[in-house]
């Protein structure tokens, strides 16, 4: 029992005294000074025991204020996190396993802790979506995420959202579904827009790339790259130009993903002289793509300059493509 209930007990108990034995000892002592004391008596008793109460429950109000100001603070935090690291996962194109993934536990063990089940059952299809993604290659430490999955995962998050907005008691209702469904789709056609801009210098650099090289036959052209490889190579061991419209960056990379290119991999930084001194006027480095191991040889062409990225890309294919050739032979 607390002591705001103690406190009502007690009040309740005098009241009763009061009232079974107050009479009774007024008759006896007769009034007068006495009667005067034992009235005063009692006034201050109760006085005491209901100033007692009221500080007692404005205590526990105060502390209950204090402790739901607390939690909403960190609720709002929390989901804000949740939404500035799915962002980051997105705004690349690539999620990345030994760093991004990392924090997706953490996050749905603080959603737990702090969120209701709404908002958890919410997060946990965005979090699932996102398993489904990285798991599909599960030999690769960055997985780029396809156009259906980022538009998957927008749509999620709205939701979400909408979960966060009853939960923070920023509204008792949800959006209304109309309103919600017209900015569903404004978010869908902004992402729609960003994709369009990666396909537009895919475009141009593959039309630079046909001009310079009407003979070239390349592997595929995708979404966000273009890529080259002889016909017996592992599968993604390929000659490619990637874009990233965010960071307005092609990069122009021999590389070697999964494990089926691993051996290749592996022989990639005996090739990064050969590039830096065959193409001194680009700056080439060795370290990790898609892998959580160095695998790819690159160098950085800013995304205004399709034409610089057509030239050296075919270059490095004409002048270093016998040489990852004779890996791929040799560990037959």
């Amino acid at each position: 029992m607390n002591k705001a209930n103690k406190a009502v007990l007690a009040i309740v108990i005098i009241g009763i005294s009061v009232y079974l034995g107050f009479s009774p000892l007024y008759e006896k002592v007769q009034g007068g000074v006495a009667g005067a004391v034992i009235g005063a008596s009692f006034g201050a008793i109760f006085v005491v025991i209901l100033t007692n109460y009221l500080l007692t429950k404005q205590t526990e109000v105060e502390q209950e204020s204090k402790r739901s100001e607390r939690v909403f603070e960190e609720k709002v935090s929390l989901y804000k996190q949740i939404l500035l690291a799915t962002e980051k996962m997105l705004e690349d194109g690539v999620i990345k396993g030994s760093v991004e993934m990392k924090s997706l536990p953490f996050l749905m063990l603080r959603l737990q802790m702090l969120g209701n089940d709404e908002a958890i059952m919410s997060y946990q299809k965005i979090y699932h979506e996102i398993n489904n993604i990285f798991v599909a290659e599960p030999d690769n430490d960055e997985v780029e995420v396809t156009e259906s999955s980022s538009l998957k995962i927008f749509e999620l998050l709205g939701d979400f959202c909408n979960v966060c907005r009853l939960d923070l008691n920023v509204s008792n209702e949800k959006i209304d579904t109309k309103l919600f469904e017209m900015i569903s789709d404004d978010i869908k056609k902004s992402n729609e827009i960003i994709l369009g801009k990666v396909n537009k210098s895919v475009s141009e650099v593959h039309d630079e790339l046909t001009r310079l090289d009407k003979s070239i036959s390349l592997k595929a052209v995708r979404r966000d790259y273009i890529c080259w490889q002889q016909p017996n190579w592992p599968s993604k061991v390929e000659y490619q130009i990637v874009t990233r419209v965010r960071n307005k960056i092609f990069y122009v990379q021999l590389g070697a993903e999964q494990a089926s290119g691993k051996f290749v991999a592996v022989k990639l930084k005996d090739l990064l002289p050969v590039f830096k001194s065959k193409f001194p006027n680009y700056e080439w480095q060795y370290d990790k793509w898609m892998s959580d191991y160095d695998n790819r040889i690159f160098t950085s062409i800013d995304i205004s300059e399709p034409k610089r990225a057509a030239e050296i890309f075919l270059k490095i294919i004409n002048e270093t493509s016998n040489l990852v050739n004779e890996i791929v032979e040799n560990n037959k």
